[in-house]
């Protein structure tokens, strides 16, 4: 009796473990497709931005937002296009390997951006919140 227990307890365990092992296998592609993307504050961007001549800082408002104003050297880039996969994101953000900053106003496009980003290839991508929280230069 004992010896059938012991048997059904074993077999009961091997086939739990051959299923997670099967789920983490079929799990592991998809997480590894697309990397997350990162935050960094205004202090940790700028620093950045000041120290690497080879980052590529974009802003995913609207044209009437940019031209109010946008940190300098940021390309316009409204994440509506970059969701949309448009060809306008190649054109702009042709090295999926180049660290990528994105902004907004406030933050919330910046993210969905990034997640956007990420999820057609792009590896170095950093949300850096909205322009309200950037302390420093911005031309208008």
């Amino acid at each position: 009796m004992k010896k059938l227990l012991v048997c059904i307890a074993i077999a009961a365990f091997s086939a739990a473990s051959a299923c997670l092992a099967a789920d983490g296998l079929n799990a592991a592609p998809a997480a590894a497709a697309a990397v997350p993307y990162r935050t960094l504050t205004p202090q940790e961007a700028k620093l950045q931005m000041d120290q690497q001549t080879n980052l590529v800082v974009v802003d995913v408002r609207t044209q009437e937002e940019y031209a109010a104003g946008h940190i300098p050297s940021a390309v316009l880039l409204p994440v509506e296009q970059i969701e949309a996969k448009a060809s306008s994101v190649a054109k702009v953000l042709p090295d999926k390997n180049a660290e990528i900053f994105v902004y907004c106003r406030s933050g919330k496009r910046a993210g969905r951006a990034a997640a956007a980003l990420t999820e057609q290839g792009y590896t170095n991508v950093y949300s850096i919140g909205g322009i309200m929280d950037w302390p420093y230069e911005v031309v208008k």
